[in-house]
């Protein structure tokens, strides 16, 4: 990855029955965004959410430029490292590593690392990158 890229990495726990207090006691971390089923949208909206969702980011915690292995490996360490409840999570809901990749330029890199992949998989997470191309001034 070059060094004008920014990353955006967070974990997810995700779908109908997710219940946030439950995932933050399994997980032993209280999430930095979460909501219920049927919770309101916004305050200006009717819309109610149809998902609960759980989430920890590293926002803040490591420097956006920093390496996909380090924001992965700085969320690893605020939450369980018990496999058992990572699977009983991920049975049973949506898990998700989600990176949002902001390019700095054209034809960049981004490595997944093989340890980290493992990682993932023993925990039961699927990775989601969304690629935001570079924005050219006319």
């Amino acid at each position: 990855m070059s060094g004008s890229a920014v990353l955006a990495v967070s974990i997810s726990v995700f779908g109908e029955g997710v219940d946030p207090d439950e995932v933050s006691q399994a997980l032993g971390v209280t999430p930095d965004r979460s909501h219920r089923v049927g919770e309101a949208v916004s305050a200006e909206s009717s819309a109610t959410r149809r998902t609960g969702l759980w989430s920890i980011t590293t926002h803040g915690s490591v420097a956006d430029e920093a390496l996909l292995a380090e924001h992965i490996t700085l969320l690893f360490t605020r939450v369980s490292t018990d496999l058992t409840v990572w699977q009983q999570l991920a049975d049973r809901h949506n898990t998700r590593v989600s990176v949002g990749w902001f390019m700095g330029e054209g034809n960049e890199t981004l490595r997944v690392e093989a340890g980290v992949l493992d990682e993932l998989a023993r925990r039961g997470l699927h990775l989601d990158i969304e690629v935001y191309a570079p924005t050219t001034d006319d």
